[in-house]
């Protein structure tokens, strides 16, 4: 929760710095869809707007706009970053837990975070492609 808190309050501006940091493999999508299904699994998990109050509450998303765009993209690479660090102290549990209980933490670590951060890297692809789109379509008529 810490993380989510913290993450939660890095000013816009310092996350549009960060963002291209996010950036999606080539075929991504094309595994996420095809091998694991994402579409069937991504809407079962809980939203972090049911449990703090700071984050973006995507049901506020219903017109689009590109300022709209932009700001959920910012929001789910918020989100991404939010369970990346939440996975970066797993290491110290190394340091006061027996080597049997050592893999339970990776393991929890890992499949406590990862469908969050796949989740969130499909959700970018799609946002993306839908920002192009909407910049193609102005360029367009102007």
């Amino acid at each position: 929760m810490i993380v989510s808190i913290g993450v939660a309050l890095i000013p816009t501006q310092q996350l549009r710095r960060i963002h291209p940091y996010f950036r999606n493999f080539r075929n991504e999508e094309d595994v996420l869809k095809r091998y694991l299904h994402i579409r069937r699994w991504k809407d079962q998990l809980p939203e972090s707007s049911q449990f703090l109050f700071l984050s973006y509450d995507k049901s506020h998303f219903n017109e689009h706009t590109e300022d709209l765009v932009e700001r959920f993209l910012l929001e789910v690479n918020r989100a991404e970053l939010t369970h990346w660090l939440s996975m970066a102290p797993f290491p110290l549990f190394f340091l006061w837990n027996p080597p049997r209980y050592r893999a339970i933490h990776v393991v929890y670590a890992v499949m406590s975070n990862l469908p969050f951060i796949l989740v969130q890297r499909y959700n970018r692809i799609r946002l993306e492609r839908v920002l192009k789109k909407m910049n193609q379509r102005h360029s367009k008529t102007s």
